[in-house]
């Protein structure tokens, strides 16, 4: 990789690698950013062959971070934390690309921190709430179950929607935490209304680090057994990309729940890559398609009849 850099610098610029795998790429005397990104294009494709290694072929995906240094910007520490930022979001994006740093990465950054802070707090003080969306038998129209729901409340930024905690829970490892909490509080508050609603059964969504978390049954089970709701009436909903991350680990964990005696939904079944086939190896019992197939259900034919067929299929 150094070799291959040196290649496309020569003596315009420097390289050193910083640690583990990554290098550091110093552009001398090029200020102007469209030659800067015209080197990290050079840069990509360049990494982006492959790497003979004996008899083995290897690819590798580089991602950059890319930022300029003029006379106000004179301390390497801060050049190179700033391309550390950018180099964060180019990876996040899967690799193979450059991002170049601004101000808003650097803001976006800081407000990411700022909420993981807040969210470890927050589950201390009990700031999240558990809301319940009812789900409705169409020819009855009665309630059948709740799904779980979850939003915080916070002090000073008022009700926060899970599209903003729930990404920043997950690349910090609060997520663990902070299920485990969603799941109590609902089996909790189902079993409290089994006097009235005997029959009443509870959805609450799994994210992907749950779901290859070693100790989710354990925490599925001690839920349950605190809460004193029949394993019957849970129901955990896992959307189908995540599952098909790692098809014989999510079969490996989503059967042994389900011999707790629980049940398995699919959410947003249609957007990711599995196909009906892949579902007979799976231990579901519910399968929720994604709501891009059926918005135009009334309107659109097409929609109506692939919705159809799907269903009469499963």
């Amino acid at each position: 990789v150094a070799r291959r850099l040196e290649s496309i610098l020569g003596d315009a610029g420097s390289v050193a690698r910083v640690g583990g795998d990554e290098f550091g790429v110093l552009l001398l005397g090029r200020g102007a950013q469209p030659e800067s990104e015209h080197v990290a294009r050079l840069v990509c494709a360049a990494l982006g062959r492959p790497f003979a290694v004996g008899s083995t072929s290897l690819a590798i995906a580089a991602a950059m971070g890319l930022v300029a240094g003029g006379p106000e910007e004179t301390c390497g520490d801060n050049l190179l934390r700033d391309a550390g930022l950018a180099l964060s979001v180019a990876k996040a994006k899967g690799g193979g690309c450059c991002e170049v740093f601004s101000p808003l990465i650097h803001s976006s950054i800081l407000e990411a921190l700022r909420t993981e802070e807040d969210m470890r707090l927050a589950l201390e003080r009990e700031e999240f709430v558990v809301y319940y969306q009812p789900v409705v038998d169409l020819e009855t129209l009665t309630v059948q179950g709740l799904e779980a729901l979850v939003r915080w409340d916070h002090p000073e930024r008022g009700f926060i929607g899970p599209d903003k905690f729930i990404p920043v829970a997950e690349t910090t490892g609060i997520i663990g935490a902070l299920g485990a909490w969603v799941l109590g509080r609902a089996c909790r508050d189902v079993a409290a209304m089994s006097s009235r609603y005997p029959s009443l059964w509870i959805s609450v969504n799994v994210s992907a680090v749950q779901l290859e978390d070693e100790n989710l049954v354990v925490t599925v089970s001690h839920a349950l057994e605190a809460s004193g709701l029949d394993a019957s009436r849970l129901t955990l909903e896992v959307t189908e990309t995540v599952i098909m991350n790692d098809v014989p680990r999510s079969v490996q964990v989503l059967t042994a729940l389900r011999k707790i005696g629980l049940k398995i939904a699919i959410d947003d079944f249609g957007t990711g890559y599995s196909s009906l086939g892949a579902l007979r190896y799976l231990p579901v019992d519910t399968l929720k398609i994604d709501r891009s197939f059926v918005t135009d259900l009334a309107r659109d034919r097409a929609s109506a009849n692939l919705t159809r067929r799907t269903l009469g299929t499963v």
